[in-house]
């Protein structure tokens, strides 16, 4: 039987990642990360709406964890370590982005959260031919979507 320790810590995480966004907007500490980037007056900076696609990355990976914990034996395990520790990084990010704000370290501190992703997207692909539970869906497609983002922050971020 599988623990279900991994999971719970992906659960965890995933409710933490939105909690550490709303810090500044929400709770008034720090800046909003959308602002901060604004602030650089950067003409590829998408507009706010765009930013709704977190409420879907935040959903997927949070059901990932629920799915572990749900059903440990199907879960994919090796895809919780990695999965997890992108989601330390985006809190890291996130916290850096408002209390700290120095463009050049956000910039930095996307890496991590790239290597971890892809990753766990490799992990995935890899599994393809291998049975599929809803564990498997769940993380490849957080790890998809967070391979994205970071894509995309990564292209607005080089010019600031």
């Amino acid at each position: 039987m599988q623990s279900r320790t991994l999971p719970l810590l992906v659960l965890i995480v995933g409710l933490l990642q939105p909690l550490m966004g709303a810090l500044a907007p929400v709770f008034g500490i720090g800046i909003p990360v959308g602002d901060a980037n604004r602030a650089a007056m950067a003409p590829e900076q998408p507009f706010p709406p765009f930013f709704s696609i977190w409420s879907v990355i935040f959903a997927v990976y949070i059901a990932f964890g629920v799915a572990g914990l749900r059903k440990p034996e199907r879960w994919p395990q090796v895809m919780g370590v990695p999965l997890l520790l992108a989601g330390v990084g985006n809190i890291v990010w996130l916290l850096s982005a408002q209390l700290i704000g120095i463009q050049l370290l956000n910039f930095i501190l996307l890496s991590p959260i790239f290597l971890f992703a892809w990753w766990t997207a490799r992990i995935a692909h890899d599994l393809r031919s291998g049975e599929r539970s809803a564990g498997y869906y769940l993380g490849a497609t957080a790890s998809g979507l967070l391979a994205g983002w970071i894509s995309a922050a990564t292209a607005v971020s080089i010019p600031l």
